[in-house]
């Protein structure tokens, strides 16, 4: 861009310049402002002004394209940028039909070992387009772990923050493929997954992204994924909120709901001093009636906590009975020997 290449002095110089014209207009325009033909000329003179404007975005973003592996350029047509967004909803509209967006993208995916230009990027993405832009960049950075963590933190707490409308908004097929690409495409880091399940937790609360994560047989490797962060208890909390929401909405087959007794008794055994995780994990057994995950450890001896005795027993009571394999009359003798033992 022509004001980085002209060097610090010369920035410094046209940045005066534009500032002591703003000042000219500013004096000019003040002197007729009470005068009849003073707010026809204002008008003309903001109409003029936003034409200006809006040549600006233009430009910026063909110089963005044009210089796409300059640091500098790219860092500055940000700044701008996020105050095109900032400032006024006619130049956000602007940027966002001359392919702002699509620029943006690429400076992600160019910059993702950048932290002083990846965060403000995806900010600007935001900014400019909301919560769907998030979801249209973040394959351009999807071999960036770094990016990948930065973005899906950015989604989750621009999805608590946002209102109910901008989520039901995305379009549901592909936010559920983006987000679950990345988890796998990461699986190994613990917080990149956690952030992950976060996102799904909040999507799966709408009964059609329930049916399009059956469709895409996510169960199965949810169970993996969890498997692979055992000894995370804030992982695998976000995970019971999630098998508690796809068991609600009726997805999961009995071959499902047998594997994730097996988990649900590890996670019982292993996390009795984890209260949240144990709340979580019951509820999600008592939505899918997999009665037999909290019966077999009672039985075997493995919860020695009364506190944790009486929450299982709690949610065995609270069980509808004869609606799957694991809460059927089979299962009653058990339950009887729970109570008991």
């Amino acid at each position: 861009m022509a004001m980085v290449d002209a060097g610090s002095a010369d920035t410094a110089m046209a940045l005066e310049s534009v500032m002591e014209l703003s000042k000219q207009i500013g004096w000019v325009t003040w002197g007729f402002r009470e005068e009849p033909m003073g707010a026809l000329i204002l008008q003309g003179l903001e109409r003029q002004m936003r034409t200006c404007l809006s040549d600006l975005v233009t430009f910026l973003l063909g110089e963005m394209s044009k210089d796409a592996s300059d640091a500098s350029v790219q860092g500055l047509g940000v700044r701008i940028l996020m105050k095109v967004a900032q400032s006024d909803e006619g130049l956000k509209k602007k940027a966002v039909e001359c392919g702002a967006i699509a620029v943006l993208s690429k400076v992600l995916g160019a910059f993702t070992s950048r932290p002083n230009l990846l965060a403000p990027a995806l900010k600007a993405v935001g900014e400019l387009k909301g919560l769907a832009a998030y979801i249209e960049v973040l394959p351009s950075i999807l071999h960036s772990l770094e990016g990948c963590q930065t973005a899906l933190s950015t989604i989750v707490d621009a999805m608590k923050k946002g209102d109910r409308g901008e989520v039901a908004a995305l379009p549901k097929e592909e936010t559920m493929k983006v987000i679950l690409n990345t988890a796998d495409r990461h699986k190994a880091d613990r917080d990149l997954v956690c952030d992950a399940f976060k996102v799904l937790e909040i999507l799966l609360g709408d009964d059609q992204y329930r049916i399009i994560f059956s469709n895409f047989q996510a169960y199965q490797w949810l169970l993996q994924v969890l498997a692979l962060h055992m000894e995370s208890p804030s992982t695998q909390t976000v995970g019971c909120k999630i098998i508690s929401a796809v068991a609600e909405g009726g997805c999961l087959s009995e071959a499902h709901i047998s594997k994730t007794t097996e988990y649900f008794q590890t996670i019982i055994e292993k996390h009795q001093q984890e209260e949240e995780l144990l709340s979580w994990a019951l509820w999600a057994v008592q939505k899918m009636n997999g009665v037999a995950a909290i019966v077999q450890p009672i039985l075997a001896g493995r919860l020695q906590s009364p506190r944790i005795l009486r929450m299982a027993m709690t949610s065995i009571r609270c069980m509808s009975f004869t609606q799957s394999d694991g809460a059927g009359p089979e299962q009653m003798p058990c339950i009887v020997d729970g109570a008991l033992y």
